[in-house]
C-alpha cells in the first residue's frame, strides 16, 4: 500500500540535529498482560524520516523493523523548514499510532 504521511512546517528556517518519536505501545490496555513478549499490532513498524530544506527532502533515517516505543534519531545539523515522516506499515493493524513527534536543535 501507500506510506500515509505527517509533514510539520515550521514558521521560519530551523537548525535540527535531533528528532524524537513516540509510537503507541498500548501500554493501557488490558492485553497487555498476555502479550507482554509481543509487538502490539498498531506499533509503527517501517517508516522513513525526511528533513523539508531549501533543496528538497533530505532522507534522514529508514527503519524497517521497529519494535521500539520511543526513538530518538540524531544527526548532523541541517537547517530545515519542516520534517515528515512516511510510516509505510505497522505491525499487523492496518492504521499506525504516532503519539509524538519532536525536532530539536
Amino acid at each position: 500500500g501507500t506510506a500515509e504521511w505527517l509533514a510539520l512546517s515550521f514558521p521560519a528556517p530551523k537548525k535540527l540535529s535531533s528528532i524524537e518519536l513516540v509510537f503507541n505501545s498500548d501500554l493501557d490496555h488490558k492485553r497487555l498482560a498476555p502479550i507482554i513478549r509481543k509487538v502490539n499490532p498498531e506499533k509503527v513498524r517501517a517508516y522513513t524520516l525526511a528533513a523539508l530544506t531549501a533543496s528538497g527532502e533530505k532522507t534522514l533515517v529508514v527503519e524497517e523493523e521497529n519494535w521500539l516505543r520511543f526513538r530518538v534519531h540524531r544527526f548532523e545539523p541541517l537547517t530545515a523548514t519542516g520534517v515528515k515522516l512516511y510510516v509505510r506499515s505497522a505491525w499487523g493493524h492496518p492504521h499506525a499510532e504516532l503519539f509524538d513527534l519532536r525536532a530539536y536543535s
